[in-house]
């Protein structure tokens, strides 16, 4: 879990040796005694919502305890002044982030009363509040209205998910207490956070017709602070008896910020379209309320409306609930923005939508469940919640002996509530069909339970409003109940991927009522269609086999069907069939993959479009690896349906049963989220290092699926890698170490027919044999005379880069290799250019210890180059960057190198290549297609041209021209001839 927050200031520690107490000298007329270990426990205000498998911070993450600082204050009449630091440490009894969690501290025996102020999850910044000055005998309020939590400029907080979010520092403070030798226990002191929640979501359950009409995709934020104080002001005004904050509490200097913070993740617990949750935390922020809209914090939605192919924006206020005026964000509250209404196209922009009024969108503003109440309204004084918003029942009578027709309700209003029922939500119409017991209740903590009575629906379905009121306050709860025998039957999931050896798969067919709850009482058939009959076949057992398995199975309800396969699949296609249901095809589609050893050559890349095709590690890698396989919905037809990718080998240096192989993921992927690290594909950024905590792939599975359709035209997704490789040596012995070690992963995708792509891992840098026994690096060779100039012994950083040029006939006065940029210039003779020094050799540009391949190696290593595959290769570097033409494409005819490199126009320029394969051991070498030299820079990402160190007489050599030609990929390989000794080639190294 990361756990660090972004402090701005330089930490200055101050620590007591051999102490968990920071003594600063006080001074102390009434001593007692020592240290005393003292029991405390600590209430932590919980959240509504709570899902631990989810990308956002749940109840979990945000109960979550890292640190707790204790900071113990003299009470003497109405002052209370600093006297020492203590850090608490966890209990046994301690459960991480439960609403009670115990700890124990180290506590000073005092004849005065003391207050202990609880400080958790900013363990740093009290240490550097404690380095700034001697505070001993320092008034509470000075002292601790210095302790504050900064962000930079732009950020918001992080929630990004269970492993990787900043711990919330919390606040809480005792009553004052002599601790004396008798004293165990501080007993419970609750706490309150210091960032506000907010939540924003369409109403699509009470107005089910703006799933159509308006589709969700960001949330701006605007005029939000950059800093907050841990500790909330002293005084009721602020935060009441009752710990709870009635007035933002702000800090001495507040920088609100000028830009707006940017949300556009809707990962679970939000909802695509629908719903951001657990996404957006705020320090609180007073509002203004002096007329001035654009000095107000406030939130900017955006989303498509109706069947508009852009986004517009729609501002939305924090309001009391009569509209009157602006409201402070508050610690520790809920704001869950409601969206009931879109009647049109909002602004062109998010700016333009913060300067204008809320227009086109009408929201409810309600505070977030805590506990069982799970749908809250609230004014800025009074709350009204209820457990549930929704009820949708079957045609069944529902009576008082029931359980599914309980709703709770809460409220602090003083005179309670009371409720009625309607046909209708203005509330004119009877519903004599639906009657609820009681129909009142009082306020105060205690929630009062309410039963929904229902009498049986023998007509069409039917809709009720339960109408709670609360002084101003109400919520409509919404009950539906449907027409016996209207149902829809379907399979789950749409598309099921299997491997050549699968077995123990399973769909499930599921009677949905139109309310979307299920019909237990359907009945329905499943069945394999002839054509597939001979290798696939269904039962409702999940212990059987495919001799007793059967053909078609007859259900009701909602069942699991567990599929059966004939046997090990040895075909080279993959295989696909669609179950039927009641006789007709359903959208089901069973898909088989061949085994690997069966597919020729690469398999099957898409048609029109420029794949990758493999990835690199080093063998302390273990970072993403981003495959954008562009373009695909455009390119063809054939490419469009569902994709799956899903490792199909390993060499058996891999452990991947015990946590030791390659996963996939297709989160951190939005633009913004790339964008947050440094990653675009659309413009030239600076990528944070692929290895960074930020882009481990932490959430990983086995397997990724999704569909090529217009709105989801490309192919993405990340690959990481589980450890680093143990067995690796660049001195291998081949029994017991390792230069590399390979897999390969299936990339299935397309219809008509579904089509498959091998695709190659390799980790490991170290040296390695494709074929003959000659070891080869993974490398271009770099500046043979500035060996660090790549930090990489010579060679560069990336088996994608290109490196630098090299003649035969580099020299007429020395012997040293002269090597030539890679990129510059474009045209022209580079500085130290010979055209007539043919009669010397390459010698001394290798490293130590390797040397420039001779012909027979060469032979040796490209005679099946058949066994290649154009395409890009990510390495870390170049899947993390704008792709753009080669610097030669516009120089050459045709143009060449187009879609070919990435940073394009300097010595670290990267580009597609081949990759090189034995399809027996499935290792792998990249050459990039680099060009090469005639003095002018030819055919860049088109081409590229490998010397050997085999001479001939004349102005010839012997030398690799790699054909690199990428609407015939299968034709692509090597060819070994002579060229001129006055062009610049690349070298391949190899030992």
């Amino acid at each position: 879990m990361k756990s660090c927050l972004n402090y701005l200031l330089t930490l200055s520690l101050f620590f007591a040796t051999g102490s968990c107490v920071i003594d600063h000298d006080i001074d102390n007329p009434n001593p007692k005694g020592g240290d005393k270990n003292v029991m405390l426990k600590v209430s932590v205000p919980h959240a509504g919502f709570q899902n631990p498998d989810t990308r956002a911070m749940g109840v979990t993450e945000e109960n979550m305890i890292e640190t707790l600082d204790i900071l113990a204050f003299k009470v003497d009449g109405g002052s209370e002044t600093y006297q020492y630091w203590a850090q608490a440490s966890k209990e046994t009894a301690h459960v991480e982030g439960a609403f009670y969690q115990s700890f124990s501290a180290m506590l000073r025996e005092q004849r005065h009363q003391q207050r202990f102020v609880i400080i958790t999850n900013a363990h740093a910044k009290v240490m550097e509040l404690l380095g700034q000055a001697d505070w001993s005998n320092v008034d509470k309020e000075i002292m601790l209205s210095r302790l504050e939590i900064q962000l930079g400029s732009g950020n918001g907080w992080n929630a990004t998910g269970p492993a990787n979010f900043t711990a919330i520092p919390m606040w809480g403070q005792s009553e004052p207490k002599v601790i004396e030798g008798a004293t165990t226990t501080l007993g419970t002191i609750s706490l309150l956070r210091m960032v506000a929640k907010i939540d924003v979501q369409v109403d699509v359950d009470n107005h089910p017709a703006l799933a159509s009409t308006f589709k969700f995709k960001s949330v701006h934020v605007y005029n939000t602070n950059t800093s907050g104080r841990i500790v909330p002001k002293p005084g009721t005004e602020y935060v009441g008896t009752d710990m709870i904050a009635k007035k933002a509490s702000l800090p001495a200097f507040v920088h609100t910020e000028a830009e707006p913070l940017v949300y556009t993740d809707f990962s679970s617990p939000g909802s695509p379209n629908v719903a951001m949750k657990g996404a957006i935390y705020l320090f609180e922020t007073a509002a203004q309320n002096a007329g001035n809209m654009l000095e107000e914090t406030c939130i900017v939605v955006g989303g498509v409306y109706g069947n508009d192919t852009q986004i517009s924006y729609y501002r939305l206020d924090f309001m009391s609930v009569n509209g009157s005026s602006h409201l402070d964000i508050l610690r520790n509250h809920k704001y869950t923005f409601t969206i009931v209404t879109v009647k049109g196209r909002g602004y062109s922009t998010a700016n333009e939508a913060f300067h204008a009024k809320s227009f086109n969108m009408e929201a409810n503003m309600l505070v977030w469940d805590e506990g069982e109440i799970r749908n809250i309204v609230f004014n800025g004084q009074y709350m009204l919640g209820v457990s549930c918003g929704r009820f949708e029942f079957n045609e069944e009578a529902h009576d008082i002996t029931e359980t599914d027709n309980t709703l709770k309700i809460a409220t602090d209003y003083p005179l309670g509530w009371t409720a009625d029922v309607w046909a209708d939500q203005a509330g004119t119409v009877s519903a004599p069909w639906l009657t609820i017991t009681p129909d009142a209740g009082v306020g105060g903590a205690q929630s009062d339970q309410m039963h929904l009575l229902l009498a049986a629906n023998a007509g069409s379905e039917r809709t009720a409003y339960v109408h709670i009121h609360a002084g101003v306050l109400i919520y409509k709860v919404v009950v539906t109940q449907d027409l016996a025998g209207i149902t829809v039957v379907s399979v789950d999931p749409e598309n099921v991927f299997l491997d050549y050896d699968s077995s123990g798969d399973a769909v499930v067919v599921i009677s949905t009522r139109p309310s979307g709850k299920p019909n237990p009482n359907t009945n329905w058939t499943l069945s394999v269609p002839l054509a597939a009959q001979s290798w696939l076949k269904i039962s409702f057992s999940s212990s059987t086999n495919f001799a007793a398995a059967s053909t078609t199975v007859s259900g009701t309800g909602e069942r699991t069907v567990y599929l059966y396969l004939s046997g090990v699949y040895h075909g080279n296609a993959v295989r696909t069939t669609l179950l039927e249901l009641d006789s007709n095809p359903s959208a089901c589609m069973i898909i088989q993959t061949p085994n690997p050893d069966y597919i020729d050559y690469d398999g099957t890349p898409p048609a029109g479009v420029i794949t990758y095709v493999g990835a690199f590690w080093k063998t302390s890698q273990t970072g993403e690896r981003i495959i954008r396989i562009a373009g695909m919905y455009d390119a063809h037809v054939g490419n469009r349906g569902p994709w799956h990718v899903a490792v199909s080998w390993y060499d058996d240096r891999w452990d991947d049963h015990n946590g030791d192989g390659i996963v996939f993921s297709t989160s951190k992927l939005s633009v913004s989220k790339l964008e947050a690290r440094g990653i675009s594909f659309t413009s030239n950024m600076t990528p944070e290092d692929a290895e960074s905590v930020n882009s481990r792939v932490t959430d990983g599975t086995t397997a990724v699926s999704g569909v090529v359709n217009t709105a989801n035209k490309d192919i993405v997704f990340r690959i990481g890698l589980q450890k680093a490789f143990g067995k690796y040596s660049n001195n291998p012995d081949y029994q017991t170490t390792f230069p590399a070690r390979y897999a390969v992963v299936q990339i299935v995708y397309g219809n008509n027919p579904v089509k498959i792509q091998r695709f190659f891992i390799r980790q490991g840098e170290g040296d390695d044999r494709i074929f003959g026994p000659t070891r080869i690096s993974p490398y271009n060779l770099g500046i043979s005379s500035n060996r660090n100039y790549y930090g990489n012994g010579g060679f560069v950083t990336y088996p994608t880069q290109a490196g630098y040029f090299y003649q035969w006939g580099y020299s007429t006065t020395s012997s040293v290799p002269t090597p030539y940029h890679p990129t510059y210039p474009v045209t022209g003779l580079p500085q130290g250019w010979t055209q007539t020094g043919y009669n010397y050799a390459l010698v001394d540009a290798c490293p130590p210890n390797y040397h420039i391949p001779t012909r027979n190696e060469m032979d040796a290593l490209f005679e099946q180059n058949s066994h290649s595959f154009w395409g890009y290769y990510a390495d870390g570097f170049f899947d993390r960057r704008q792709i753009q033409n080669s610097v030669t494409a516009s120089h050459e005819s045709p143009e060449r190198g187009v879609n070919s490199a990435v940073s394009n126009s300097n010595d670290y320029v990267a580009y597609i290549g081949n990759l090189f394969f034995n399809p027996a051991t499935n290792s792998t070498l990249f050459f990039p297609a680099s060009g090469y030299r005639n003095g002018a820079l030819r055919r860049a990402g088109n081409d590229g041209m490998y010397a050997s160190s085999t001479n001939t007489s004349g102005i010839t050599s012997q030398n690799v021209f790699l054909n690199f030609w990428p609407s015939t990929h299968l034709q692509s390989g090597a060819n070994i001839a002579n060229y001129d000794k006055v062009t610049g080639y690349s070298i391949r190294c190899t030992r």
